[in-house]
């Protein structure tokens, strides 16, 4: 029966998938640029003549990507299936996990993989990498419960395709040589072998270990304690919901510290005292978790919504082990109540998996970064020997196939130095990668693409009068209608300057 349902699961995500990858996020466009490059350019450059830079965040998701298209072409409908059945690996391999620790769950089998696919079905359709990085952690932590020196190889894959796992390595390879020292040499061998190869691969390909994303937001964005609490509970709930009932984030805010609490501080020793076996695996998992999220709170960072799942996905673990052992009907409400919007987002990406494509919880964004490649091909076949200048480049780099200036500097290091712009009067928040006019005064681009929001500090100048400026909506006209807006942000166009 269990390969049953997880065969039927596969091929319902499939049909999801292919009905919806047209929404992927537009961060999404930039590894597929790259992967395409990869294979065009022979190098991993969002910018073939830029080297040295490595755009991408996501080294081992760049070789994916790469060999997929080499395999079975460039369509995104190829992706769309990869992650259709490495989400359903991911959910295998986690509901696995938590059989081998809670061997009597109460639960339904069938309901519990739908709760684990909740922390990270909207990242896996919108064509993110988030699943395969789960995938790895989550082979990681079952080679962990046999004692496997496996596990430390899966772990290396996992950090090498979302940085933010190096944490649990280093946690996890912490703990073992440092504390249980067993097996140290194999782990050592195995962990370091790995890490070997994969800094090799990515010294020798991408030519340095820092990317350039990492380097560019740290200068480029400057957000507040304040701003990224809430932009964190905004991700939680959607933005729509968020701004609608504003009572929502602090009413949760308090029922979350309170389960912390309650489940955690108080009982989380008599919890995992029940599973002494795998009493360690589960507290280095919960420590290490919880210092990716504490890490994202305390540098303020932007929280983007396929971060979500890297820590989603083991605290609906830890909380679906924890409600099996508490015996106190506080404790049930309370996780009941923490899984309640991940079980709402869970139903509304559902609904639009059956024809509801505007309720997918990245629908928003995902119609943004459609036409953004639209408006990209548009200028790739009139202009294509254009220089284009924009703050926003995946969408727009995978429908323009030619050189791109990137205003964040993601992919443009020499963007970076015209960084920070000032608040209010530059832009109006530091959330905002705006666009500098001495960048673009130095630059001279034959093209500008841009939202209104990114251009306050560039309107007040001359610099557009060079250009013939056109407008355009900022959603394909059929996703603005099924949405009923028509805005984003405070900008209704997606502005296009053409040099005169």
């Amino acid at each position: 029966m269990k390969n049953i349902w997880y065969a039927t699961l596969a091929i319902l995500l499939i049909i999801s998938h292919l009905s919806l990858y047209q929404y992927a996020h537009d961060d999404a466009y930039i590894h597929f640029r790259i992967a395409q490059n990869w294979i065009n350019f022979g190098s991993p450059l969002y910018n073939p003549d830029t080297p040295g830079v490595m755009t991408s965040s996501s080294p081992i998701w760049t070789l994916f990507l790469t060999i997929l298209f080499l395999l079975f072409g460039t369509s995104l409908k190829t992706i769309a299936v990869a992650n259709a059945l490495i989400s359903t690996a991911t959910t295998f391999t986690w509901a696995t996990f938590l059989k081998t620790i809670k061997p009597n769950l109460k639960i339904s089998p069938n309901i519990v993989s739908l709760i684990l696919l909740s922390g990270f079905l909207s990242s896996s359709i919108t064509l993110m990498e988030s699943p395969l990085a789960l995938l790895f952690l989550g082979l990681a932590l079952n080679h962990y419960l046999r004692r496997d020196p496996l596990a430390y190889l899966y772990f290396s894959l996992a950090a090498f395709t979302r940085y933010e796992f190096l944490v649990t390595l280093a946690v996890f390879s912490a703990y073992d040589l440092l504390v249980r020292r067993d097996k140290s040499f194999q782990i050592l061998c195995t962990l370091g072998s790995a890490l070997a190869v994969l800094l090799s691969f990515q010294m020798t390909i991408f030519g340095t270990l820092y990317p350039q994303a990492l380097k560019a937001k740290k200068v480029v964005y400057d957000l507040s304690q304040t701003e990224v609490i809430k932009g964190f509970f905004h991700g939680l709930f959607s933005e729509a919901i968020a701004t609608k009932y504003p009572w929502v984030t602090p009413a949760y805010a308090i029922v979350v510290f309170a389960l912390a609490v309650c489940i955690i501080l108080v009982k989380s020793d008599k919890v995992f005292s029940r599973m002494q076996a795998h009493r360690a695996a589960l507290m280095l998992l919960f420590i290490s978790t919880l210092l990716i999220l504490t890490s994202y709170l305390l540098t303020k960072s932007l929280i983007f919504p396929w971060y979500y799942p890297l820590f989603l996905l083991p605290f609906i673990t830890l909380g679906l082990i924890s409600y099996q052992d508490s015996r106190s009907i506080l404790s049930k409400a309370l996780l009941f109540v923490l899984y309640t919007p991940l079980l709402a987002i869970l139903i509304k990406d559902i609904s639009a998996c059956v024809g509801f494509k505007q309720n997918l919880s990245g629908f928003v964004t995902g119609a943004r970064a459609r036409q953004y490649v639209t408006i990209g091909q548009m200028i790739n076949t009139r202009y294509p020997k254009a220089t284009v200048l924009a703050p926003e480049i995946g969408g727009l780099g995978y429908g323009f196939k030619g050189k791109i200036i990137d205003a964040v500097g993601l992919a443009s290091p020499e963007a970076v130095s015209y960084h920070p712009l000032a608040v209010p009067s530059e832009r109006s928040s530091g959330l905002i990668g705006a666009i500098p006019p001495e960048l673009v005064r130095d630059k001279d681009p034959d093209i500008i693409v841009s939202h209104d929001i990114f251009m306050q500090a560039l309107s007040k100048t001359d610099l557009l009068k060079r250009y013939d400026h056109w407008q355009y909506s900022i959603f394909p006209l059929q996703d603005s209608a099924l949405m009923n807006r028509s805005s984003l942000w405070g900008s209704r166009y997606l502005n296009v300057y053409i040099k005169k």
